[in-house]
């Protein structure tokens, strides 16, 4: 069963620029540390290791914090925030909290015209700050997108607010509604994989026979029919790099594709 509804869900990752390099610090730290290679050759013993471990690391580097996520202060909803800027509203809420508190203190409307002055002109230097980062994230934007029209006009239409409404895919597995990319995928494949056992089950089904080993279908060996040149790191880099960001993935694409040209 399979159900859609509009509700807005934020990511579970944040990939700020500060969080990759973290993350790409860290790998290669991890990989000093280790030893996957056998000469200049992968070990392939050591690949569901090596997965596990750059999955801790994900979580460890762009797990979203969940009051952040709660919070308008946050890069998803606001990308052109920063650590800086969420500082600097922090310190606008304190000062403000001061000329309130001069307020019962004195006993007067008004407060300390000191500090409200002072309140007064931080918050225009403030505003002053974010609206000059939200021009510069457009810009980077239009940048980015220098030559394709197509992605021109999105950036254009999401200035003016003429988004599309994205509609977010849940479903119902196992009676929960799960509309995390990664979980919906895992939920496919454990349904199909499990078709053929849960028929041989049934005792009013016909009995599915166990697919033959592919060997069985393989005559006599010819060794110069074929020959495989080996992987080389440009050929695996080209092929990440051509990986889809929105499509499901045990390690997030964006993360996977900071640290493929790292040895």
């Amino acid at each position: 069963n399979s159900c859609c509804n509009k509700s807005t869900s934020l990511p579970k990752y944040d990939f700020n620029e500060s969080n990759m390099i973290k993350f790409e610090n860290e790998f290669t730290r991890f990989l000093q540390s280790k030893n996957y290679f056998v000469g200049a050759i992968f070990d392939e013993k050591n690949y569901d290791e090596l997965l596990n471990n750059i999955s801790k690391l994900v979580e460890s580097c762009f797990i979203m914090d969940e009051k952040l996520l709660k919070s308008k202060r946050n890069r998803i909803t606001n990308p052109w925030i920063t650590s800086g800027i969420i500082a600097s509203i922090a310190k606008k809420d304190y000062l403000y909290n001061l000329w309130r508190q001069s307020m019962k203190k004195l006993k007067s409307k008004e407060g300390d015209p000191l500090l409200y002055d002072k309140y007064k002109e931080y918050r225009k230097a403030l505003k002053n700050t974010i609206s000059s980062a939200k021009r510069m994230h457009k810009q980077k934007k239009f940048d980015k997108a220098n030559g394709n029209s197509r992605e021109t006009w999105k950036i254009i239409n999401e200035i003016r607010g003429k988004q599309k409404g994205k509609i977010r895919p849940s479903f119902i597995i196992d009676g929960h509604v799960i509309e995390e990319r990664r979980a919906i995928a895992n939920g496919f494949n454990k349904y199909f994989t499990s078709i053929a056992s849960k028929l041989n089950e049934c005792d009013d089904g016909l009995p599915i026979e166990p697919i033959p080993n592919f060997k069985e279908y393989l005559k006599g060996s010819v060794e110069a029919s074929i020959f495989l040149e080996p992987c080389t790191a440009d050929e695996i880099n080209e092929i990440i790099g051509e990986f889809s960001a929105n499509k499901a993935s045990d390690i997030p694409v964006k993360a996977l594709k900071s640290i493929s040209s790292i040895k």
